[in-house]
């Protein structure tokens, strides 16, 4: 990092081993779907990571030919 940036390293818990796709529906919010689930990665003084397997490879809402994730009614 170069010192006088607003840029900060986040130390982020595992997240998955591999991503399919991913949004930022929020500038406190990242949304990764993977092989293994669909992973809510909130941001802010803490940051944690909640996981929902019922979405692993879930190809209903990522749109491959348009390159669109949408996640809970957000693209």
């Amino acid at each position: 990092m170069t010192p006088g940036t607003d840029w900060h390293p986040l130390q982020l818990p595992y997240v998955c081993e591999r991503a399919i796709a991913f949004c930022i529906p929020s500038a406190e919010r990242i949304v990764v779907m993977s092989y293994e689930g669909l992973h809510d990665i909130h941001l802010g003084t803490s940051v944690s990571v909640s996981t929902d397997k019922t979405h692993a490879e879930d190809y209903g809402i990522y749109d491959v030919d348009r390159l669109v994730l949408s996640v809970y009614g957000q693209k």
